[in-house]
Formats: C-alpha cells, sequence, structure tokens
C-alpha cells in the first residue's frame, strides 16, 4: 500500500458510484461529493479499495478523553455516588444511568443525580461527600480497556505525542493516569481546573496544542461522548469517536466525528 500526500493540489476521482475532489481550507481538505461533504475516513477506505491507496493522515498528536476512552471507570463513579446518596439518604440510580449523567464534569454529574428539587446546599454537601468517596474507590475497579496499552505503545514507537483532556477533577485524573499508564506516557494530562473552562470549551484543548508546539490541525481528538467530538470540532482538530465508552454511534455522528472507532488498534491504523 502507498500513502498519497494529499498537500499538491485539488483533483478528480470518478468511478461509478463516486465522484468528488478534495478541496484546500483552513483545517486541511474538505471532502465534497455529489451530496455533500463526505467523511475523509470513508473517501480512504473506496480510494483504497479502489485504486489501492490511502490519503496520508500526518497527525503529530492524538488528544485523549479519559473516562470511557482510556479508562473505563463506571463502576466506581456509579458506586461511589449511589454510595453518597445513600449516605445522604437520596435515591440511588442504576449503574447503566451513569452513562448519560458523567462526561460533563463532577459539579454536573452531582446536578444529574440529586432531585431537581435541591438547592445549592445539598449539591455542596453530595459535591463533597463523594470527593471523600472517591478519594478511597476512585480505583476498586477502574482498568484500562481492552487494547489500550498496546495502542498507546504503538503511537509512542510511531513517534506522536499523547496528551488527555479530561472533565473529571485535575487532581482525580493525574492519579488515574500516574495508577494505570507507565510515567512517560502522555506529554500532557490535565483535567477541570479553576479558572479554564470545561469542555465542550476548547479552551484545554487549544492550551494543550500550544504546549506541545503543533498546530491544532494536526491533532487527533479522541473520546467517546458528543461532548468530546465538539471539543475537538471547536478546537479545529479531527475527532475520532470510540464505540467501548459510554455512548452510542448515533451521538458520535450526530455531533460531527470525522472517524467512528471499534477497537483500539484502528487507531493506529489511522494515524500510520
Amino acid at each position: 500500500m502507498n500513502d498519497v500526500n494529499y498537500d499538491f493540489y485539488p483533483y478528480l476521482l470518478k468511478n461509478g458510484r463516486f465522484l468528488f475532489y478534495f478541496m484546500p481550507y483552513k483545517f486541511g481538505y474538505r471532502v465534497i461529493g455529489l451530496s455533500g461533504e463526505i467523511k475523509l475516513s470513508l473517501i480512504n477506505e473506496a480510494l483504497h479499495t479502489l485504486l489501492g491507496f490511502r490519503l496520508l493522515m500526518r497527525f503529530k498528536a492524538t488528544l485523549f478523553d479519559l473516562d470511557g476512552t482510556l479508562l473505563n471507570t463506571l463502576d466506581d463513579l456509579a458506586d461511589t455516588a449511589n454510595a453518597a446518596l445513600r449516605q445522604l439518604q437520596y435515591q440511588e440510580h442504576p449503574v447503566d444511568s451513569y452513562r448519560y449523567f458523567v462526561g460533563d464534569g463532577l459539579r454536573t454529574l452531582i446536578e444529574r443525580i440529586l432531585p431537581e428539587s435541591c438547592m445549592e446546599k445539598q449539591i455542596s454537601e453530595c459535591e463533597q461527600v463523594f470527593k471523600e468517596l472517591y478519594a478511597i474507590h476512585w480505583a476498586d475497579k477502574s482498568r484500562p480497556y481492552p487494547g489500550v496499552m498496546a495502542m498507546l505503545g504503538d503511537l509512542r514507537g510511531m513517534g506522536l505525542m499523547l496528551a488527555i483532556l479530561s472533565n473529571k477533577p485535575d487532581e482525580f485524573t493525574r492519579m488515574c493516569v500516574n495508577r494505570f499508564f507507565p510515567a512517560d506516557t502522555f506529554s500532557s494530562v490535565a483535567g477541570q481546573r479553576a479558572g479554564i473552562a470545561k469542555k465542550p470549551d476548547p479552551a484545554g484543548a487549544l492550551i494543550i496544542a500550544e504546549k506541545l508546539g503543533i498546530r491544532c490541525d494536526d491533532v487527533l481528538y479522541i473520546g467517546d461522548t458528543a461532548t468530546d467530538m465538539q471539543t475537538g470540532k471547536r478546537a479545529g482538530m479531527r475527532t475520532a469517536g470510540v464505540l467501548w465508552g459510554f455512548r452510542e454511534i448515533a451521538e458520535l455522528e450526530k455531533n460531527g466525528a470525522d472517524f467512528i472507532i471499534s477497537h483500539p488498534r484502528e487507531i493506529v491504523k489511522l494515524c500510520q
């Protein structure tokens, strides 16, 4: 298989089913077809099937979400939240419900699990209880998803820089990364911090790109929720939605995922 750099000029490819061209624009190349814009991943597969080559993606870095993307933390998050609710005498929720409660920061999680009638005092109290319990139980059941460790090793071996941006509080984010991944895996790690807007605001992603010294269009942003896809898009990055996380493919596609990933090894292929 030959990789073709697509920086030369716009060109036309035609066969019985496809008619499209690659048009330069501010974030790389937009793929235009008879029915509108087509995902670059689909075009890549069409080119490979028809002509024997794929476009060279040339990513220099991958920016990962943490919970639901690299680590399966759902049980520990749900168990801790339910323990906090139980301690404060509120109704608990099924573990599966937490797939939709988490992802937008701790404060939002607490607001979602409490009755709508709760006021600021009750929300703050529950948030504090959660923090105290999670500091003890954050690693009871949490583990990297199958294939993630090999994928990270392969990406580093290819020379890509790796980074993490999470809406999890920064302290807990760093605890998870230090526990489950080798010390030199990531060039930058950031959770939710005071003074920096949480995802889907692109501020955190832009800070990481600047820290790494690369353009945003050289970054592949990888996550499992609408929040992640929106963050990557707003930062001017390509986005990949993973199917092993907390949400479904429909949510990822609706929010503009450039690529849909069903196994970590597909990320390695995408970056080759």
